[in-house]
């Protein structure tokens, strides 16, 4: 497996655990359709679903001599119903600063693909008839 899917596992695993989050399911999209994932997902009780989707990395210092490292970019995309309905639901902003809160500064051990450092950099609303949608933009700094 590649190192950035291997980066893309650990970071849905953390999600995963978290109690904050219990019930959201979260999974890598690995590029596949994910519509029929995520409508499952989202129909059970929580309301909300994460997929985390590697974006492409940029050299973080390419003049920097010794060991190199890049940065590498991930989506994690919110999903949940446009309107809660069932006591217990997750509100997509909650589920938003909960992967904020689980994931900017985490130290995973660096030997998992040679993570330095984890920043929660961004998030926007994207509009959708079917889902109330939130993408979280994540930076992962990397040996490699």
């Amino acid at each position: 497996m590649s190192k950035a899917l291997t980066i893309a596992d650990a970071l849905a695993a953390r999600l995963n655990g978290l109690s904050a989050l219990s019930g959201v399911e979260t999974f890598v999209d690995r590029q596949k359709d994910v519509g029929v994932e995520v409508a499952k997902r989202v129909g059970k009780a929580t309301g909300g679903c994460v997929t985390i989707l590697f974006e492409g990395f940029t050299n973080s210092d390419p003049r920097q001599s010794g060991l190199p490292s890049v940065t590498r970019r991930y989506t994690a995309t919110v999903y949940s119903r446009p309107v809660l309905l069932t006591a217990g639901e997750l509100p997509a902003d909650d589920i938003v600063e909960g992967i904020a809160t689980a994931l900017h500064d985490w130290d995973p051990d660096e030997t998992l693909a040679g993570i330095l450092q984890i920043h929660v950099t961004g998030g926007d609303f994207r509009p959708d008839f079917k889902y109330l949608i939130y993408d979280v933009t994540i930076e992962v700094k990397c040996r490699l």
